[in-house]
């Protein structure tokens, strides 16, 4: 069984990673791919592009890196 703060985690990760597939798409849509930054993505995922948690070392934003 996982402690809280590992379902917490999890949770978080899996509402962070929702958030940013579906600002992606969002743009995307928009934007198509090559005009769509991750800062854009971002920001519309209501995340911040700077810092230790910078959706560029996001795991789902590597390859957009």
């Amino acid at each position: 069984m996982e402690q809280p703060s590992q379902q917490r985690r999890a949770m978080l990760a899996a509402s962070t990673h929702e958030a940013i597939v579906d600002a992606a798409g969002r743009l995307f849509a928009e934007r198509e791919y090559v005009a769509t930054t991750v800062r854009e993505i971002a920001a519309l995922a209501d995340g911040s592009p700077t810092g230790p948690e910078a959706p560029a070392a996001h795991p789902a934003l590597t390859c957009w890196s």
